[in-house]
C-alpha cells in the first residue's frame, strides 16, 4: 500500500510538471527561430511601401519594448504555436469579453469623453475582438516586465511585485463589480487617482485644449482653418481621396447613434489630410484627418476626426470558429467602434464607421488631451507599483463592462463572476501563472530583439 502511495505521488507530480510545462512559455532561439522571425515580419509588412517599411522599423529598432509594440502577431502566432489559451487552469470558454487586443502600457492614455471629463483609460482598439481576456492580461503584464527592465533601476524581485500588483487588482476589480452595475459608470480621473497618475492627469487638463490642439495641426486663413501644409505628420491627399472622403464623412454623420447624429452644419468639411507617422504596429495604415466645422461658425470649436482604415485584427488567424462567430457579423469598421463603446464610458460621441474607396475604415474625434504616460519618470519601485496597481483595475472595468451588460448578444455571461469562480482562492497561483508567462515572454522578445537588429543590419528587411 505504501508503493503503491509513493507510485501514486510520483505520478501526479509527473503530470503536474508535464502541465506546467504546457502551460509556461517556452523560450525559442537559434537559427529557426531567426529564420521564422524575419519571414513573419516580411509577411506582416509586405503591403508597406519600402520608405514606410523602414520608417516602422527604425522606431522598433529603438527598444525590445518598443519592438514589442510593433510585433501583437507575432504574440499571437507564439501564442497560439505553444497552445497556451486552452491549456491552462484560468482558461474558461465562458470566461470571453471584448479584449483591446494589442494591451501594454503605452495603450492607456488620457483624453476627453463625452462628458467633458479627462479620463485615463484604454486608447487604441484596432486589435479587438471578443475572446479569451488572457490575451490581455498577458500581453499587458509583459510590457509591465519589458518596461521595467528598460528602465534598469529596478530589480527582478521588485518586477515581480509590480506584475503581482497587476494581477491582484485585476482580480481584486473583478470581485469588487459582482453582484452589482459599478463597472458601468466607474471613471479614472485626476480626483480619484494616485501615485504619479494623478498629477500628470492634473497637468493634462492644465496644459491642453481645443484651441491649441487646433494651432498645432492647422493654419487660419480668410475662409478658416485649414490643415498646414508643411506639418511633418501631414501629407496631402489627392482630389480624388478629398472628394470620396467627404463623401463618406456625410453618410457616416447619418448613421451615429449620438445626439450628434445628422448634423449637417456640425459636420461641414473644412479640409482633409492624410495623417503619417503614427502608431508603431499600425505604422503607414492608411489614415485620414478631417477637420469639420464644430457647433458654431467660430474657429475656436472645429473638430478633427481621425479616419483610420481597419481590416482582421492580428488574433484574427488563430480565433476557433466559435470565436469568429461572436461578432463576424460586423464590419472591420463598426467592430472598432463597438469595442471602444462596450470597453470605455461616456464614449465619444462622434464615433462611427465608414465606408471610403472600398475600405472599411472607423473615426473617432482626435481628443485635445489625448497624451500618453511617460513611463521613464517611474524611477521608484513604489510609484510603479501604484501604476500597476491602476493598470490592473482599469483592465478589469473595462473587460467587466464589455460583457452582457453592454450587449449580451456578443457575451452571453457576466464576466466578473464567471473569474471569480475561475479564481476564487486561486489568486496566488492565478499571480503566479501570469509571472512566470511575462518574465519568459519578455525574454523572448529580447532574444527577437536581437535577432530584428541583425537581421537589419545583414540587410534582410
Amino acid at each position: 500500500m505504501k508503493k503503491m502511495s509513493i507510485l501514486f505521488v510520483v505520478l501526479l507530480m509527473s503530470f503536474q510538471s508535464i502541465y506546467a510545462e504546457n502551460t509556461a512559455y517556452t523560450t525559442e532561439s537559434g537559427s529557426t527561430r531567426k529564420y521564422l522571425l524575419g519571414a513573419e515580419l516580411q509577411s506582416f509588412n509586405s503591403q508597406l511601401t519600402e520608405e514606410i517599411r523602414q520608417q516602422k522599423y527604425g522606431k522598433m529598432a529603438v527598444s525590445p519594448f518598443i519592438f514589442y509594440r510593433g510585433t501583437a502577431h507575432q504574440y499571437y502566432s507564439d501564442l497560439d504555436r505553444q497552445n497556451l489559451i486552452t491549456q491552462n487552469e484560468f482558461y474558461s470558454s465562458q470566461a470571453v469579453t471584448w479584449i483591446q487586443g494589442d494591451l501594454h502600457v503605452q495603450n492607456y492614455g488620457a483624453f476627453d469623453d463625452d462628458e467633458g471629463d479627462v479620463v485615463f483609460d484604454l486608447n487604441d482598439f484596432d486589435e479587438s475582438w471578443v475572446t479569451s481576456y488572457l490575451y490581455d492580461v498577458l500581453r499587458a503584464a509583459t510590457s509591465l516586465v519589458l518596461v521595467g527592465r528598460e528602465n534598469a533601476i529596478f530589480s527582478d524581485s521588485e518586477i515581480n511585485e509590480f506584475v503581482d500588483a497587476f494581477c491582484e487588482t485585476y482580480l481584486d476589480q473583478l470581485e469588487d463589480y459582482c453582484g452589482n452595475n459599478d463597472e458601468k459608470d466607474a471613471k479614472v480621473t485626476e480626483s480619484n487617482t494616485y501615485g504619479l497618475l494623478d498629477e500628470f492627469l492634473d497637468d493634462v487638463e492644465d496644459d491642453n485644449d481645443r484651441v491649441e490642439m487646433l494651432d498645432k495641426w492647422t493654419n487660419i486663413g480668410s475662409n478658416g482653418r485649414y490643415f498646414d501644409p508643411g506639418y511633418e505628420k501631414l501629407e496631402a491627399v489627392t482630389s480624388s481621396e478629398r472628394s470620396a472622403i467627404i463623401a463618406a464623412i456625410d453618410s457616416y454623420k447619418d448613421q451615429i447613434s449620438s445626439k450628434l447624429q445628422g448634423k449637417d452644419s456640425y459636420f461641414k468639411v473644412l479640409d482633409v489630410s492624410r495623417r503619417i507617422l503614427a502608431g508603431t504596429g499600425s505604422l503607414g495604415t492608411p489614415r485620414f484627418y478631417v477637420l469639420i466645422d464644430g457647433e458654431s461658425s467660430s474657429t475656436n470649436d472645429d473638430r478633427i476626426l481621425d479616419v483610420k482604415q481597419q481590416g482582421f485584427p492580428s488574433i484574427f488567424p488563430y480565433l476557433s470558429q466559435t470565436e469568429i462567430d461572436y461578432i463576424s457579423s460586423l464590419t472591420p469598421g463598426d467592430r472598432v467602434i463597438k469595442a471602444q463603446k462596450a470597453m470605455l464610458t461616456d464614449v465619444d460621441d462622434h464615433l462611427g464607421s465608414t465606408l471610403i474607396l472600398g475600405q472599411f475604415y472607423s473615426v473617432r474625434e482626435r481628443s485635445p488631451y489625448k497624451e500618453s504616460f511617460d513611463t521613464t519618470i517611474l524611477t521608484s519601485d513604489t510609484r510603479f507599483t501604484k501604476l500597476a496597481e491602476q493598470w490592473g483595475s482599469i483592465l478589469a472595468t473595462a473587460h467587466a463592462r464589455a460583457d452582457n451588460d453592454y450587449n449580451s448578444s456578443y457575451v452571453e455571461n457576466s464576466f466578473e463572476f464567471v473569474m471569480h469562480q475561475l479564481t476564487d482562492h486561486k489568486h496566488d497561483e492565478f499571480r503566479n501563472y501570469i509571472r512566470a508567462f511575462a518574465n519568459s515572454y519578455a525574454n523572448q522578445v529580447q532574444i527577437d530583439y536581437n535577432f530584428f537588429i541583425e537581421l537589419l543590419n545583414e540587410g534582410e528587411l
